[in-house]
């Protein structure tokens, strides 16, 4: 996830449908460290990150996608999550 850029495609294959999703900018009122541009770390305990609107208690508006991992390292247990965030931009029905 670490290698993933703002704009980088993510497809989302079921069987009813195909979801195209584009890597976007972190969300800012996370207050994440940032990671790249395109991922933030948070402490494991952070989990608004998986809100629907992260880090708000917010009503979504967009059609988000959280991907979350541990931190790229060789530290075990990994003291951070790696966030990456990406917004459908559209649907393909199979």
């Amino acid at each position: 996830m670490d290698k993933l850029q703002i704009g980088d495609a993510i497809d989302v294959i079921t069987p009813r449908a195909t979801y195209h999703y584009a890597v976007i900018k972190p969300e800012a009122q996370c207050n994440g460290q940032v990671f790249t541009d395109a991922s933030v770390l948070v402490r494991p305990i952070q989990v608004n990150v998986l809100n629907p609107v992260p880090c708000t208690n917010k009503h979504a508006n967009r059609k988000l996608m959280t991907l979350t991992s541990c931190e790229p390292g060789e530290v075990v247990p990994s003291p951070f999550r790696i966030i990456v965030w990406a917004e459908l931009v559209n649907t393909e029905s199979s």
